[in-house]
């Protein structure tokens, strides 16, 4: 009787269930290049021994580049594909169709020859700083959301935002397209206008360059090695050194970037006795994966420099000056001679200085790290060389495990590493001790895993101990472990929302966890779910991208993301 009188939930109940069996059955497929030519359709290249669907879970990792020669487009309705290495889409289109699929450019990651990326029924998307990404046409309707982060990514031709879809961020798009729509409630960056020039750069940002290695895939000098066959002017052109890549400035004269052009580094630069010089809103962003050596590193008129954790970094100089910027997150980075912050200069973030000099100017108005006083030593930064000097550390999930991994540069005296693992930042136990190398000047790298037993927010932090008995304990630092088991079916709708979310497909014998979080990763509230109280306010919550992990009876999990409007 119900499915006489409901001909309408018949057919969209039998959508659901064919949407979740295609979901179920898929598989990651990661691009490994073991057929050697760089293709996507060549099946030796995945890690599967075949050729993605769009159904599938897709990886392209750092450091492969990867040509899509099918001659057709690329609908995805899987639920997850990720980009940080390199990809010539060979002009044709990607359409991200229906949830759960999610599009994840990483900050290595440079996309070009994009004919089309379009973004409907709830899919989203997002850029993160540092990514270089071209395309003609971005489209976005039906609740479909993307987050841009990186400084700009190029549209050509077709910027179209409409049917409360929504396009949000701290980045920008440059567009010299002459096609414009924006009729979402959801709008550009908050801008909702008409007018392009209201909301997005209008042929102002810069033509990106991209260290490609064709020529001898080592100097700066040599106009084969970049994309155009052309050295790039850095007053008016973007620079991009993707993963994999070492290049050595060879030019002589001091590299100065300019008029809010950007400095992507992702793989290595070399500047030798060269000074980089950030000018005019310029932006000098170093990857996870980057490496920067040069003599100095000066910051000036609105620049900002963007360090990431596991970059590495060793200057002679550091100067900050006239509203420049430096957010350094990287565990340490090397100075050897000055520090200077002046001029309503500022450096923040939670990094630190491994400082071997003589000259620390803090007059800047912004201050280092929270401290304004003229002594270093009063600041209570790190005067000398450590112990063990870490350039790398970082926490992820893979495969279902926590997978810790740190880098050393020098060990004097280092017995081992203790990894210690908790629900809170303050409640802690030894799960993992890893052998150290007592004595080293080599690069040394360490990696271990684990398995916690609940899922949730984890704590994870490292120490290392001398033979002395002397210990050294480095950042906390959180992820959210969420196992993939057997609740991959729950959905969370609408996304984006504004005032309520609600929870689909919950079983009606159970009872639920949840645990809503903020994008940073920090616990907002948590609470029950049942078949009858599905629902979750979100509004008092600011705007933003959220997750929220649903958790059943027998501790199975699933994380689930919105957008907040």
């Amino acid at each position: 009787m119900f499915f006489k009188t409901n001909p309408y939930k018949l057919i969209f109940f039998s959508c659901l269930l064919v949407f979740f069996q295609v979901n179920l059955s898929a598989q990651t497929f990661t691009f490994n290049n073991g057929g050697g030519d760089g293709l996507w359709n060549n099946a030796s290249n995945w890690d599967q021994g075949s050729v993605p669907s769009g159904s599938d879970d897709i990886d392209i990792p750092s450091g492969q580049s990867v040509t899509y020669d099918p001659n057709a487009d690329f609908t995805y309705t899987g639920s997850s594909f990720t980009i940080s290495g390199t990809l010539n889409f060979g002009g044709q289109k990607i359409k991200m169709r229906g949830t759960p699929s999610t599009i994840t450019v990483a900050s290595t990651a440079v996309i070009n020859n994009l004919n089309e990326l379009s973004f409907e029924n709830t899919s989203n998307g997002s850029v993160a700083s540092g990514a270089s990404v071209t395309i003609e046409d971005l489209k976005l309707k039906n609740f479909a959301s993307l987050t841009i982060n990186t400084n700009c990514i190029n549209v050509t031709n077709k910027l179209e935002n409409k049917n409360v879809a929504s396009i949000a961020g701290s980045g920008c798009i440059d567009f010299t397209g002459s096609n414009y729509t924006n009729s979402s409630s959801g709008g550009i960056f908050g801008c909702t206008s008409g007018t392009a020039s209201d909301c997005v750069t209008i042929g102002g940002g810069s033509t990106t360059v991209t260290f490609n290695g064709d020529g001898d895939g080592e100097n700066w000098s040599d106009t084969d090695n970049w994309d155009g066959d052309a050295l790039p002017n850095p007053e008016t052109e973007s620079v991009t050194i993707p993963d994999g890549f070492d290049v050595v400035y060879d030019l002589g004269d001091n590299l100065e970037f300019e008029n809010s052009t950007i400095f992507s580094v992702c793989g290595s630069i070399n500047l030798g006795s060269s000074h980089l010089h950030m000018l005019g809103n310029s932006n000098l962003s170093v990857c996870p994966t980057g490496a920067f050596t040069g003599h100095e590193i000066k910051l000036e008129d609105d620049a900002i420099a963007d360090l990431a954790d596991g970059s590495t970094i060793n200057v002679e100089q550091i100067e900050v000056i006239n509203n420049g910027i430096m957010n350094l997150n990287v565990q340490c980075i090397t100075i050897t001679d000055e520090i200077k912050n002046k001029n309503s200069g500022t450096i923040q973030g939670d990094g630190c200085f491994d400082f071997s000099g003589s000259t620390f100017q803090n007059s800047g108005t912004g201050g280092i790290f929270g401290c304004f006083d003229n002594s270093f030593e009063t600041c209570g930064f790190p005067l000398v060389s450590l112990p063990v000097e870490l350039i790398g550390y970082s926490v992820k999930v893979i495969n279902n495990e926590i997978v810790v991994r740190w880098e050393t540069a020098t060990e004097i005296d280092n017995s081992h590493f203790e990894i210690f693992a908790g629900s809170d930042e303050e409640d802690f136990e030894v799960i993992r001790t890893v052998k150290g190398k007592g004595n080293s000047i080599e690069t040394t790298k360490y990696v271990t895993a684990f398995k916690p037993i609940l899922p949730g927010v984890i704590y994870v932090k490292l120490r290392q101990v001398d033979f002395s008995g002397d210990q050294t304990d480095y950042d906390i630092k959180s992820v959210i472990y969420s196992p993939t088991l057997v609740l991959d079916d729950i959905y969370v709708y609408p996304n984006p929302a504004k005032k309520i979310v609600s929870f689909g497909n919950l079983s009606s014998d159970q009872t639920y966890q949840y645990k809503l979080f903020s994008h940073e990763g920090t616990l907002i509230q948590s609470g029950n779910l049942d078949l009858l109280e599905n629902t979750l306010s979100i509004a008092a919550l600011p705007l933003g991208s959220y997750t929220v992990m649903v958790i059943d009876e027998q501790f199975h999990s699933t994380a689930l993301r919105f957008i907040k409007l």
